[in-house]
């Protein structure tokens, strides 16, 4: 009985490790679309180019959106 209490401490502290993790690592999720949008404002890339690789990055996040509902309905 008296192991029960500490488990659950560690257990709640190890769940806001994990939330803060998963949490922090959202903001990095659209960088690479704000490196093409900086790419196409300094002339880098022409727009054709631009165009065709923003639409591959949205079909990769619908892609990755439908796994998560997919694991949340499970």
């Amino acid at each position: 009985m008296g192991l029960i209490i500490p488990l659950i401490i560690f257990v709640g502290f190890a769940a806001i490790i994990v939330w803060a993790a998963d949490w922090t690592s959202g903001a990095r999720r659209y960088t690479a679309l704000a490196d093409l949008n900086r790419r196409l404002a300094s002339g880098e890339i022409e727009r054709t180019e631009y165009e065709e690789k923003r639409k591959s990055a949205g079909k990769i996040r619908r892609r990755q959106k439908r796994r998560q509902k997919a694991e949340e309905a499970a």
